[in-house]
């Protein structure tokens, strides 16, 4: 019993660091890289602070004519989105977004975006979205242009403003010859 009543008071203190973790004055990059402050000020600082959270959602992965054995491109259809974005960022670029393999398994050592094209959606009476296609291939490594294997392989995928780590999202690719 005794066990129990511990196991509940460090559960009861690790929530409340938590809370306080969560609402302590500080700054922090919103998904636009500019720096803010959590800061409470003026008549309606009585209620909380919620900082802009950014995510990467993963959508659909094209693979085209990429397959074991060639080095042709896979593209991943992506859409970073904050709470003061939920439609989506516009106007990213290659520059906003990193890839690489947590892991080297699977013979993926070598991992690069080629390009980052911008989806948006202009259709009349449709809804506002930027969303992207990230172009990504067998990256080249002291001269060596590497291939797909025939394999899995998961990747994590990067959000960067202003050379900030945003959000991160991890994906997988699953590579099999016919």
């Amino acid at each position: 019993m005794l066990h129990i009543r511990v196991i509940l008071a460090v559960f009861i203190i690790a929530i409340s660091a938590i809370n306080a973790a969560d609402s302590a004055q500080g700054t922090y990059l919103d998904s636009l890289g500019s720096h803010q402050s959590n800061a409470k000020t003026g008549p309606i600082a009585s209620g909380p602070f919620t900082p802009v959270r950014t995510a990467i959602e993963i959508g659909s992965i094209d693979y085209g004519s990429a397959a074991p054995g060639n080095s042709e491109p896979v593209t991943v259809s992506v859409n970073v989105i904050s709470t003061a974005y939920p439609q989506g960022i516009c106007g990213l670029d290659k520059s906003n977004f990193k890839i690489e393999v947590p892991t080297h398994g699977f013979g993926y050592t070598a991992i690069a975006i080629q390009n980052v094209l911008g989806i948006s959606s202009t259709a009349v009476g449709s809804p506002v979205s930027c969303g992207y296609g990230v172009k990504i291939a067998p990256g080249i490594y002291q001269g060596k242009q590497y291939k797909w294997t025939n394999s899995p392989g998961a990747f994590n995928l990067y959000y960067f403003v202003g050379g900030n780590q945003i959000a991160v999202a991890t994906f997988d690719l699953n590579m099999y010859a016919n």
